[in-house]
């Protein structure tokens, strides 16, 4: 379960985890939008994910996030 300000965000933080799981490109980062073809990214957009995952104490997947890079 994953609570902010009692209101349960689980579902939308999995979402967020599946995009952001989608939308990455192998040492690269995660894209800068979807539905683009081919993916583009851009590694500044990788590091705004870092501490917000930090920051909500999903270490394990910033971690993973920045060895996409």
């Amino acid at each position: 379960m994953f609570v902010v300000d009692g209101i349960d965000l689980t579902e939308k933080v999995k979402k967020s985890i599946n995009w952001m799981n989608s939308y990455s490109i192998p040492r690269e980062g995660i894209a800068i939008c979807a539905g683009v073809n081919p993916l583009v990214s851009y590694p500044e957009v990788t590091g705004y994910y870092i501490p917000t995952l930090l920051k909500y104490q999903l270490k394990n997947i910033a971690s993973l996030t920045s060895l996409r890079l």
